[in-house]
């Protein structure tokens, strides 16, 4: 029997194993809608195996299918078998998958056929805006805000797209700074624009801004998915305000008054970050042993003061951070002295003092969870020194660790290559 022939027989067995399965279902399991959709892959992909020849058209209705039935991946694996040209179509359903899942294998097979694109295919509207969305949720901003400069036709569309990526990468600022743009331009604010504002707000923890937007986008409360969200971010928003502005009483009033089924992970890092500007470490202790599920973002909101020795695993942090002197020291790294602000007492020389700042602290403290991050996420009240920067350039790359500092005057990004996004003018 030859190949052909063999997989032809694979395939009928397939079949008939699959026919004899759905006839021995009950009408109750039918009503389960995973099991639905199972079976309208099961019995599409028949009818699209009988298909002779390739073409674009039976593709398209596959991968349409495909996300219709929220199935991204199998989308991106019949992509990968088609032989024949592609065109804008199947472009953008793939870039819609990819978006829908960006995970490591997405934004491999995203990236790869973006950057085999043809110019011409930009010229198609709903490709550009499914192209600066995907990169957006890849996490890869600076590349998406180049595509929207290609923009030619503005509308509420593609500002719901930009304004939702600036959202979900945590750029607030950005995101209200389109929001300007939209005023002045009077278009019309849609849903998907009036969610990345709310989302905005909370981040930002500004009453007074996010009560004038809130009062812009008042003919639009009404529908559910505007007034989920907002009732969601009501709290977090009151929360992260009272956090920046030193009132962690408040914040902490305001959480106990949340019904603990709204609880999440944001809700618990903005208290947290409230308490820790307050310098209320006995509640922010209390609250995080209450915490059922500590991801390693609630982790790192538990804050250090400079030369804090009140944690509980004071020991490994020091240790920890002993191994990181050491591997800076191997690398090059010394200590700049003209970042200590007062006179070194006895016992102290210039390595303990700047080893024990808080954001130092912070970092060691991450790298002695398992399994070690790839990325941590740090919140300073201050802003960072000079030493500080430095040497977390140098960690970050010693230890391949994207490390992220919000101080009080702007957001670094350290990157594995050694660098920081704020180019070191800080």
């Amino acid at each position: 029997m030859s190949l052909y022939e063999q997989t032809l027989a694979i395939k009928l067995i397939d079949y008939q194993r699959g026919i004899r399965i759905h006839q021995q279902l009950s009408s109750k399991s039918l009503e389960d809608p995973f099991l639905l959709t199972s079976l309208i892959h099961f019995f599409t992909y028949q009818i699209f195996s009988t298909v002779e020849r390739e073409n674009l058209f039976t593709y398209g209705a596959m991968l349409k299918g495909y996300l219709s039935n929220n199935m991204p991946e199998k989308v991106i694996e019949l992509y990968e078998k088609i032989s024949i040209k592609v065109d804008e179509v199947i472009t953008t359903l793939l870039f819609n998958a990819c978006a829908k899942l960006s995970n490591e294998y997405s934004i491999r097979i995203g990236n790869h056929v973006l950057n085999r694109l043809p110019k011409s295919f930009l010229q198609y509207r709903n490709l550009l805006h499914l192209t600066i969305d995907m990169l957006m949720k890849f996490g890869q901003v600076e590349d998406a805000e180049d595509f929207f400069r290609q923009v030619k036709t503005f509308d509420s569309t593609i500002y719901g797209i930009i304004m939702n990526g600036y959202k979900i990468n945590n750029q607030p600022f950005e995101c209200l700074s389109i929001f300007e743009e939209v005023k002045k331009k009077n278009v019309e604010i849609n849903i998907p624009m009036a969610l990345a504002l709310i989302g905005a707000c909370g981040q930002l923890g500004m009453r007074s801004t996010s009560k004038k937007i809130i009062q812009y986008i008042s003919h639009l409360q009404n529908n559910h998915s505007v007034k989920v969200t907002w009732i969601d971010m009501w709290p977090e928003l009151f929360i992260n305000a009272y956090a920046r502005n030193g009132m962690g009483y408040e914040a902490i009033k305001i959480f106990e008054q949340m019904p603990e089924n709204i609880h999440d992970s944001t809700t618990y890092i903005c208290v947290l970050n409230a308490c820790s500007h307050s310098g209320l470490v006995d509640q922010a202790r209390n609250i995080f042993k209450k915490i059922p599920r500590k991801t390693d973002s609630i982790v790192t909101a538990m804050r250090f003061k400079a030369h804090d020795r009140s944690h509980p695993r004071s020991k490994e942090i020091y240790d920890e951070l002993e191994r990181i002197s050491k591997e800076l020291k191997e690398h090059g790294y010394e200590y700049d002295s003209s970042w200590i602000t007062r006179p070194i007492q006895d016992g102290e020389s210039v390595e303990s003092i700047l080893c024990g700042h808080s954001e130092k602290l912070a970092i060691a403290f991450n790298f002695i969870q398992q399994p070690r991050p790839s990325f941590i996420q740090i919140t300073k009240n201050l802003r960072v020194c000079g030493d500080c920067h430095r040497a977390t350039k140098m960690i970050a790359k010693i230890r391949q660790c994207e490390i992220v500092v919000r101080d009080a005057n702007r957001l670094h990004h350290f990157y594995t290559n050694g660098q920081c996004s704020c180019q070191d003018h800080f």
